[in-house]
């Protein structure tokens, strides 16, 4: 699986370039869907069978977590069109690659709801509650409410949009142990019912303490577990050591359900760690 940020990644297409600035770590940089679709033979030679795509929804501001979604219908107009989204879809299932897209569960205070006095039980507003990683401040955004039945209709009827349109393959939610496992339960086979085949990835949040059968039994495809992952690091990051106990520790449950990742948004990048232990990276790159 190779994850990747549109607008990180490659610039396609010039003409949605519109307040990109690419000294400015806040800004947007340029990259699009046409970049990604342009790159899609590069990811097919390194051997990857499935892109996933950072947040693509509409956004007032550039959020990496898709803190600031303003609207779920609509991409991000600096990464392209519906149609643009479409057709990178299709080619990459012309090379037998899969599509799968985050989806936050959080919006923007821009959002339609967050003026409407009989919407404001559909959300909850937390100062600060997503980190932003590219400069070290918080971003205020309202986490959905999914206690309200109505809230969680609406998340189920987008999902099940965005299949229908563009053929994805697949979603990604973050911090799925904050949300009500019957939410879970009950949006699971929703976007089932479209695509029995639809892979589905939770990432738990890093001090989570859940029975991860339970989230296999729920219908998750594979989980992200971020004390795994720093296990992983810790261990990765130099040579010459026992790696019983991770072999124990990882080998707790089915290794397929597992997703091994030594990097991701939500940490520093592993060549730092491997760096700060005056380790050549090429060479603690390839084993783990």
């Amino acid at each position: 699986m190779y994850y990747l940020i549109v607008d990180r990644f490659y610039n396609g297409d010039l003409s949605n370039d519109f307040t990109v600035n690419t000294k400015d770590k806040l800004s947007y940089h340029g990259g699009d869907f046409q970049g990604v679709r342009q790159k899609l033979d590069y990811i097919q030679t390194m051997g990857f069978t499935t892109i996933r795509l950072g947040v693509i929804f509409d956004q007032r501001a550039y959020s990496r977590s898709g803190a600031d979604t303003k609207d779920f219908y609509h991409p991000e107009e600096h990464y392209g069109t519906l149609n643009e989204f479409k057709q990178l879809v299709k080619e990459a299932h012309k090379r037998e690659i899969k599509v799968m897209i985050d989806f936050p569960l959080t919006i923007s205070p821009e959002h339609p709801w967050v003026k409407d006095p009989e919407k404001q039980n559909r959300f909850i507003i937390e100062d600060g509650n997503e980190s932003n990683q590219e400069n070290n401040q918080s971003v205020t955004s309202s986490k959905l409410n999914m206690n309200d039945p109505e809230t969680a209709q609406y998340v189920s009827k987008v999902a099940k949009w965005w299949l229908q349109e563009t053929k994805i393959d697949g979603y990604f939610f973050s911090q799925v142990d904050q949300i009500p496992e019957a939410f879970w339960s009950g949006l699971i086979k929703k976007i089932k019912s479209e695509n029995k085949d639809l892979y589905i990835v939770g990432e738990l949040s890093e001090k989570a303490s859940v029975n991860l059968r339970d989230y296999k039994n729920i219908g998750f495809t594979s989980l992200l577990v971020p004390s795994t992952t720093l296990k992983l690091r810790e261990s990765f990051k130099t040579p010459n050591h026992s790696l019983t106990k991770l072999a124990q520790d990882v080998g707790k449950i089915e290794s397929s359900y597992l997703i091994k990742s030594t990097d991701g948004p939500s940490f520093s990048r592993f060549t730092n760690d491997i760096v700060a232990a005056n380790q050549f990276p090429g060479d603690r790159w390839e084993p783990s």
